[in-house]
């Protein structure tokens, strides 16, 4: 197993100072599985093990859609969203907050959500700066819990 780089170390520690956003558990267990067999995946998946945000994506990718020897595993993917979100990616905060608001790969939670698209938001992506206002409405609606 790779050992964990500074970046991951400071992602560790910064979960705490979040309030519990983040617990040790969901950081990617750093091993390729053993049905991807392709160079250049491989050397996609060691670059994302040192944190450039494009390989974090693509794994991320990957693993949502069971594509290039990778499982179908919305969890993983969450894992590997939620490492580029810490890393400041708007495009990875607003992808695990969508994970938290709908449950793909993640418990549901609306607070957590809303954390991550005001993050996204505030990083410029438009998208989130769009629904943001609606985040725990959209939650609230989808998970079935009656307005007040």
């Amino acid at each position: 197993m790779k050992a964990i780089n500074t970046k991951i170390m400071l992602f560790l520690l910064g979960g705490a100072l979040l309030g519990g956003l983040v617990s040790c558990s969901q950081v990617p267990d750093m091993m390729l599985p053993p049905t991807v067999t392709s160079p250049a995946m491989k050397r996609t998946f060691e670059r994302a093990t040192q944190n450039d945000i494009a390989a974090i994506q693509k794994i991320a990718e990957c693993y949502s859609r069971g594509e290039n020897g990778f499982p179908d595993d919305d969890r993983e993917a969450a894992n590997w969203y939620l490492v580029g979100a810490q890393l400041g990616d708007s495009s990875c905060q607003f992808s695990i907050a969508s994970r938290y608001m709908y449950g793909n790969g993640r418990w549901p939670s609306v607070s957590k959500a809303e954390y991550w698209m005001r993050r996204a938001a505030d990083n410029g992506d438009p998208m989130a700066a769009e629904i943001l206002p609606e985040v725990r409405d959209r939650f609230n609606r989808y998970h079935g819990i009656p307005q007040q």
